[in-house]
């Protein structure tokens, strides 16, 4: 097939789903359906508390809704020639279609990342008492950091080149982009900031549990379930170093994919990973076909108590915060006191 820079002359005819496009509809299409599974699953469940919405759910569905739009476009950008080598096109005309598309896709991938990320904050603030402020403070860093971030991101690459369309259109050879290094340099920074931020929250993730009333074996799997984010920050490393790839290649319809593949499963384990934990008594009923119940007269005491009109109004005074999903009947209980030691007088019932 010849390649040509001239424009198009008949209406612009998608190739479809080819090479490695394939490759990347594989890769992605089912983990993006076990995500959406996963939060719906965590909105039935562990979506609100006493009433009202949980934040961290309510950042988890924004996640999966701007991350299944970057889904959607780079399967429309698949189809318009994403995954084939440029030349197998025709012409910088038809390329123009899938790298357009992709980078639309991009621009949604990042900011589904941003959204997810602080969904596991919301996550992890809710886990402690509203007087830590140390530790509230770093985590409130950590998302104002990324959103930051991804806000200098996504203004320098839509703003490399003027115009606009020398971005996406090879053929504009008398574009100014001389921005292009600056968004490159930023790009390397974004992913390595990512990839520090989802350490950052493994590590912390798995520190705090030993402030976490729980099993051990709850803890094992918290433990592990949070560690995933390692494997997110792998996902952002690769991310980044295919990105430079990329940058030096003049092949961008297929050299993408491996920056794709890698951005998409970033997202999704990030989405998967930080709902399972919460969503530990659906798997609890779905796995034990018998309700167990543990504990002696004082723990049939503490449920006929939460079960009783009269005294329910006083006791959600008493557990207002209980590390937000610790209520008694979420996943985990925080052995942190639930008031200042010097305001916590006859509390410490509260607490299972």
């Amino acid at each position: 097939m010849s390649f040509t820079s001239e424009p198009l002359t008949t209406p612009f005819e998608p190739p479809g789903v080819k090479g490695r496009g394939r490759t990347i509809l594989l890769v992605s299409w089912p983990v993006t359906a076990l995500a959406i599974a996963i939060v719906i699953l965590r909105c039935i469940y562990a979506g609100s508390s006493k009433g009202r919405p949980r934040w961290d759910c309510v950042w988890a569905v924004v996640a999966v809704v701007v991350g299944v739009a970057a889904q959607i476009l780079l399967t429309i950008a698949c189809i318009d020639g994403v995954g084939q080598h440029l030349w197998e096109l025709g012409s910088f005309a038809k390329a123009v279609y899938p790298i357009r598309i992709y980078w639309a896709s991009a621009m949604a991938c990042i900011w589904a990342i941003a959204f997810a990320r602080i969904a596991i904050v919301s996550l992890l603030l809710s886990v402690w008492c509203p007087w830590q402020m140390k530790r509230r403070f770093f985590l409130h860093f950590i998302w104002v950091s990324n959103v930051i971030v991804t806000v200098i991101q996504t203004a320098l690459s839509l703003s490399q080149c003027t115009p606009r369309q020398a971005i996406w259109d090879y053929s504009m050879t008398t574009a100014d982009c001389r921005r292009r290094l600056t968004a490159l340099h930023w790009g390397y920074f974004s992913g390595s900031w990512s990839a520090g931020t989802d350490i950052v929250l493994a590590l912390y993730s798995i520190l705090i549990i030993q402030d976490i009333k729980a099993s051990m074996r709850t803890k094992i799997g918290f433990c592990l379930l949070m560690g995933g984010g390692f494997i997110s920050a792998i996902a952002s490393v690769l991310r980044t170093y295919y990105l430079y790839r990329v940058s030096s290649s003049f092949d961008t319809t297929y050299d993408v994919v491996r920056t794709v593949i890698c951005g998409s499963i970033e997202l999704w384990l990030i989405c998967i990973l930080s709902s399972i934990p919460t969503l530990k008594h659906f798997f609890m009923r779905t796995l034990e076909p018998l309700p167990i119940t543990e504990g002696g007269p004082e723990t049939r005491k503490a449920e006929h108590e939460d079960n009783a009109p009269g005294l329910q109004g006083k006791k959600n005074k008493k557990s207002d915060w209980l590390g937000g999903i610790t209520m008694r009947n979420s996943l985990w209980v925080t052995s942190r006191p639930t008031t200042r030691p010097s305001t916590r007088g006859g509390l410490d019932n509260d607490i299972v």
